[in-house]
């Protein structure tokens, strides 16, 4: 006689259910809820330097690789709009910036 197979629970998305069919919190908002501003669109970068790279030779030996943190730069990619420690960037300080990111890009590995 011939063994017949267990069956086999579907393959479908049970909304709060995991694989095993454990109870799992959703991971859904709720209905009609307004998901604007729970996340930060802006695009952020924290300006670090270490002590070497500022002062060079002049550097003491043992505080080289300390880091100063010089403030955040920030983009928004709805407005286009640059800040500076939440301060508008603007012209010529703008043109600097975007050539400083396009010249570090450049040295970078090319993705395939």
């Amino acid at each position: 006689m011939a063994r017949q197979p267990k069956a086999v629970p579907g393959a479908d998305y049970v909304p709060g259910v995991d694989v095993r069919g454990r109870a799992v919190a959703p991971a859904d908002l709720p209905q009609g809820q307004n998901t604007a501003g729970i996340l930060d669109p802006r695009l952020g970068i924290s300006l670090k330097f270490t002590l070497a790279e500022l002062l060079g030779s002049r550097a003491p030996a043992l505080a080289r690789q300390a880091e100063v943190s010089v403030g955040k730069l920030e983009l928004d990619p709805a407005t286009g709009k640059l800040n500076f420690q939440n301060q508008p960037v603007e012209k010529p300080a703008e043109d600097a910036v975007l050539t400083a990111c396009r010249e570090h890009l450049a040295k970078l590995p090319q993705r395939r």
